[in-house]
C-alpha cells in the first residue's frame, strides 16, 4: 500500500482500536503538560463552569412534553441498582470509627467528602476532625499546614481546583504569597499595583500596604514574576478598616492604644515576612508536584501509544505510517488502552439479538429468561465477545438458535446447585424427592443485590428472580457481573411447615405451586389485633422480621374465612405496586423494551397496557393475567402492607350470664412432656400456650417448643 493510501487508513482505523476511555483523575492532577501545570497563562483562565462566573445556577430550560420529570436519572449518568454500595450509613457511625475511616483517604478525596453534603461538612470541619486532616496531608508528604490557616483551608488551597472568587473550574496554580488559587480574570480584577492601590484607596494609610501580604506576579504579567508589588483589593480594604479601629482609639485618648496599635504593626509586619518568606518552600514543592504528574501523564501517553502503534504493526501498516497518527487525539491521552469500545460495542449487539429472541416467545416466558450479562459468561458468547479485536462480529454471531441451549445451561446450573446445597442441609439418610426445589418448604433467600424480604420459594420463583445487576440498554459502562445467590433459610422453612400445617396439607410432599393454588389468606395470631392479613408467602415474610425470637407453631396462624380473605384480596389490589408501570401485554411484545427502563420499570401504565390489548388485539375487557400481566423481575413485596386489613365480623350478642369462649392458646390444657421424669405434680401441672413455652425455655433450655415433642394438649 501507498505512504498515503496507509496513512488514511490508518486515521480511519484508529477510531476501532483505539478505545477512548475517558476516565478522569482527580481534578487536581488534570494537567497535559508541565506548562500547563506551572504556568498561569494556560491554567489560570479556567474552563467555564456550569455555574457562570459569579457562582449562579445554570439557567433552567422549559421541560418538554415527552422529557421525563426525572430525566437526570438517566441510566448512562446515575446507574440504577447495581448494587448496594450507599454511603448513607457513614453519617452514623460512631464519629471513632467514622474518622479512622476517613483518614485514610487522600487529602482530595476527603476534601469531595467534605462537601458532599451539610452533615458530613459540620462533621469534618468540627475541631474534632482536625486529627483527620491532618493524618491526610501527612501521608502524601504535603508541607505542614501555615499557623495562620486550619487544615481544611489549606488542603482546599493546595488539592482544589475552582477558582475561590468565581468558582471557575481547572485552575492549576496556587499564589502561596496571597495564599490563594484564583483565575486570571479574577488576578485582573481584584490585584492592584502599589501606584494604582494609593488611587483607588487615597486615604488610607500608608503603612497599610507594609500589612498585608503581596505578590509579584500581576494579572497582565502571564505568569512572570515582575519587580512590582501586586496587591489584593479586599486585603487592602479589610486592612484599612482594622487599622483604622486602632487609630481611632488612640485619637479618642484610649488608655494603652498607642501600644495596641504599636503591637498590632508589629506583630502583621511579622506575619506577613513570614508568609513571604515560606511561599518559597511551599511554591517549590507544589512545582515538584505538578512535575512529577507531568512525567506520570507523559509515560501514560507513551504506553498508550506504544500499545496503538503494536497493533498497527500487527495489521501490517508500517512504522513510518503511524507515526503519522501520533498527534491525533486517541493517541495523545493518559488512559491506557483498552478493548472497552469493542466490547460495548459487542455487548449492544448480542443485547439487541437477545431482545429479537425474546420477541419471538411469548410474553409470559420473558420471567424466565436470564440476565443478558449472564448469558454473556456462557458458550459460544463468551468465545465471541472475547474474540480477537479485529474481528467483526454480525448478527450471524449471535444467532437465535444459540439461546436455547444457553439458557437451559444457566437455568440446569442453577437448580444443580441449589438442589445440591437442600442435600448437604437435609438430615443424614434423608433422600431427596426429584421435585425437592418445588416443595414449599424448600425457602431460600436472595443474597444479591436486591436483598428482598420476599422469600424465593419453588423452581419458578428461583428462575424468575432477576436481580444480579443493573442492565442497560446502552451497555456503555463496563462492570462485573454478579450471578443470583440464593440461601437456605432454615427458619422460613419452619415458617412454612407451620402455615402448610394450618392449612391441612402434608409439609413432606406439598409443593410451592399447590399453595399458590390455594390461594388462602392468613392471619398472624400475636398480630390479630392489627387485623393484616397475608398471603402464604407474605406471611413467611412477616413471621422472620416480626417474631423471629419466637416459637414457630402452627397455632400462630389461623385462615380466613371466605369473607375475609374476599375484603382482603379487594385491598391487595388497591396497593400502589400496581400502580407501578410493569404492565405487559400477554399477545405480543410492543413493550418489551420499555421506555421507563431507566426507572427500574419493566413496562408500562395498566391503563396503557389495557388500552393497547383493547385497539390492537381488539379485546374489549382486558383479564389479569390472561390479556395483560404485572412483569417484574423479581417478586416484590406489597408497598403498604400495613393497609392489607380484613374485616372481622361482629359476633352474635351473647345470652346474659354466657361466658365467650376462650381462644385455644388461651385454655389451660397444656402439659410439658419433658417434666415426664418429673414429681406427679409436675407431670400433670397444666398450662396455657404461651406458659408451657415459657416453661420450657426457661427450665429446660428449649428454645424453640414444639407440639408433641416438648408440649402437648392433655386428653
Amino acid at each position: 500500500m501507498s505512504t498515503r493510501s496507509a496513512k488514511i487508513a490508518a486515521a480511519l482505523k484508529l477510531q476501532k482500536i483505539a478505545a477512548a476511555s475517558d476516565d478522569e483523575e482527580s481534578e487536581v492532577y488534570e494537567s497535559d503538560d508541565l506548562g500547563r501545570a506551572l504556568s498561569e497563562e494556560e491554567g489560570d483562565y479556567g474552563s467555564e463552569d456550569k455555574k457562570g462566573r459569579k457562582g449562579m445556577p445554570p439557567a433552567k430550560r422549559a421541560k418538554t412534553g415527552s422529557t421525563p420529570r426525572k430525566q437526570a436519572l438517566a441510566p448512562a449518568k446515575v446507574p440504577l441498582r447495581r448494587g448496594k454500595k450507599s454511603l448513607s450509613l457513614l453519617p452514623t457511625m460512631p464519629l471513632d470509627v467514622l474518622f479512622e475511616i476517613l483518614g485514610q483517604l487522600s487529602p482530595k478525596d476527603l476534601l469531595s467528602v467534605s462537601r458532599t453534603n451539610k452533615l458530613f461538612r459540620e462533621t469534618l470541619l468540627s475541631s474534632g476532625a482536625k486529627t483527620v486532616w491532618k493524618y491526610a496531608l501527612k501521608g502524601k508528604g504535603v508541607p505542614e499546614c501555615p499557623s495562620d490557616l486550619i487544615e481544611p483551608r489549606w488542603t482546599s488551597l493546595l488539592f482544589g481546583t475552582r477558582c475561590e472568587s468565581c468558582g471557575a473550574k481547572n485552575i492549576q496554580t496556587v499564589d502561596f504569597r496571597l495564599r490563594r488559587r484564583v483565575c486570571v480574570k479574577c488576578r485582573r480584577v481584584n490585584l492592584l499595583v502599589t501606584s494604582k492601590a494609593r488611587k483607588v484607596f487615597p486615604d488610607c494609610d500608608e503603612i497599610v500596604l507594609d500589612l498585608i501580604p503581596s505578590t509579584e506576579v500581576g494579572g497582565w504579567t502571564n505568569g512572570r514574576h515582575s519587580s512590582s508589588q501586586f496587591y489584593w483589593h479586599s486585603d487592602i480594604d479589610e486592612m484599612t478598616h482594622t487599622l483604622a479601629t486602632y487609630t481611632h482609639d488612640k485619637h479618642l485618648g484610649i488608655p494603652g492604644a498607642q501600644n495596641a496599635l504599636s503591637g498590632f504593626i508589629e506583630q502583621r509586619t511579622a506575619h506577613v515576612d513570614k508568609i513571604h518568606s515560606s511561599a518559597i518552600k511551599f511554591q517549590e514543592w507544589f512545582n515538584l508536584t505538578a512535575l512529577e504528574r507531568y512525567k506520570e501523564t507523559n509515560y501514560a501517553k507513551h504506553e498508550r501509544f506504544k500499545a496503538i502503534k503494536a497493533r498497527f504493526l500487527d495489521l501490517g501498516y508500517h512504522a513510518d505510517d503511524i507515526e503519522y497518527i501520533k498527534r491525533k487525539k486517541e493517541c495523545n491521552q493518559k488512559a491506557a488502552l483498552s478493548d472497552a469500545s469493542i466490547r460495548n460495542r459487542r455487548r449492544q449487539l448480542l443485547f439487541s439479538c437477545y431482545t429479537d429472541y425474546k420477541a419471538s416467545l411469548s410474553p409470559l416466558q420473558w420471567k424466565y429468561m436470564p440476565d443478558m450479562m449472564e448469558l454473556e459468561e456462557k458458550d459460544p458468547f463468551k468465545t465471541n465477545m472475547k474474540s480477537a479485536y479485529d474481528l467483526e462480529l454480525t448478527k450471524a454471531s449471535f444467532a437465535a438458535t444459540l439461546f436455547p441451549a444457553a439458557i437451559a445451561q444457566i437455568q440446569d446450573e442453577l437448580k444443580a446447585r441449589l438442589a445440591q446445597a437442600l442435600a448437604e442441609a437435609s438430615e443424614p439418610g434423608h433422600v431427596l424427592a426429584l421435585d425437592c426445589l418445588d416443595l414449599a418448604t424448600s425457602v431460600f433467600c436472595c443474597m444479591g443485590t436486591c436483598q428482598s424480604e420476599i422469600y424465593v420459594v419453588g423452581t419458578d420463583d428461583i428462575l424468575s428472580h432477576n436481580c444480579g445487576t443493573y442492565t442497560s440498554t446502552t451497555y456503555s459502562q463496563p462492570y462485573k457481573y454478579k450471578s443470583r445467590d440464593f440461601e437456605i433459610h432454615p427458619t422460613g422453612a419452619k415458617i412454612a411447615r407451620s402455615l402448610i400445617i394450618c392449612a391441612g396439607l402434608d409439609p413432606e410432599k406439598t409443593l410451592a405451586s399447590e399453595m399458590d393454588n390455594k390461594d388462602l389468606r392468613f392471619a398472624c395470631n400475636p398480630c390479630q389485633n392489627n387485623k393484616v392479613g397475608y398471603t402464604w408467602r407474605n406471611a413467611l415474610a412477616h413471621r422472620t422480621r416480626n417474631h423471629s425470637g419466637f416459637g414457630i407453631l402452627p397455632s400462630n396462624w389461623c385462615i380466613l374465612s371466605p369473607d375475609e380473605t374476599v375484603v382482603l384480596k379487594q385491598n391487595e389490589a388497591k396497593d400502589s405496586k400496581w400502580a407501578m408501570q410493569n404492565w405487559q401485554c400477554s399477545y405480543c411484545p410492543a413493550f418489551l423494551t420499555s421506555p421507563n427502563s431507566w426507572s427500574g420499570c419493566c413496562g408500562v401504565s395498566r391503563e396503557t397496557a389495557t388500552q393497547h390489548v383493547q385497539t390492537v388485539h381488539a379485546i374489549a375487557s382486558p383479564a389479569v393475567p390472561i390479556d395483560i400481566f404485572y412483569f417484574e423481575k423479581r417478586v416484590t413485596p406489597f408497598r403498604s402492607p400495613e393497609k392489607l386489613k380484613y374485616t372481622i365480623p361482629p359476633p352474635p350478642p351473647r345470652p346474659k350470664g354466657s361466658v365467650l369462649p376462650a381462644h385455644p392458646s388461651d385454655v389451660v390444657d397444656k402439659i410439658c412432656l419433658s417434666c415426664s421424669s418429673g414429681s406427679q405434680a409436675a407431670r400433670n401441672r397444666l398450662f396455657m400456650l404461651s406458659g408451657v413455652i415459657a416453661h420450657l425455655r426457661a427450665k429446660h433450655s428449649v428454645n424453640d417448643p414444639q407440639q408433641g415433642v416438648h408440649w402437648a394438649v392433655k386428653t
